[in-house]
């Protein structure tokens, strides 16, 4: 974990990383055109702030490194429904989203 890094999440808006000590940002983005009419509803750092996991509106999973910003996967739910939450328990050997649809799916 870095007690230095913070997650901001704006309405309409890429995830952005901002480290205090520094005064320094980097946005969150891909380059991909999955993306595109997309937009990021919810976003986390998992347990040991390796990896940033963000949620979109139409139920995509897009997993960013935290040191990089380097844009790692971009996993489909078998879903369109807006991702609302993440839950990243402490094994960290998976993951937990709450959809629009109210169905907890286990990645």
């Amino acid at each position: 974990r870095d007690d230095n890094q913070l997650l901001v999440l704006a309405n309409g808006l890429n995830p952005c990383l901002e480290w205090i000590k520094e005064k320094k940002s980097a946005e969150l983005k891909s380059s991909k055109s999955l993306l595109r009419g997309d937009s990021v509803c919810c976003a986390t750092f998992d347990r040991r702030g390796k990896y940033v996991l963000a949620g979109t509106s139409k139920g995509r999973i897009v997993i960013f490194d935290a040191q990089t910003q380097k844009l790692l996967s971009i996993v489909q739910q078998n879903t369109v429904q807006q991702v609302r939450n993440f839950v990243v328990p402490r094994r960290g050997c998976f993951i937990l989203t709450n959809s629009q649809d109210r169905i907890i799916r286990r990645y």
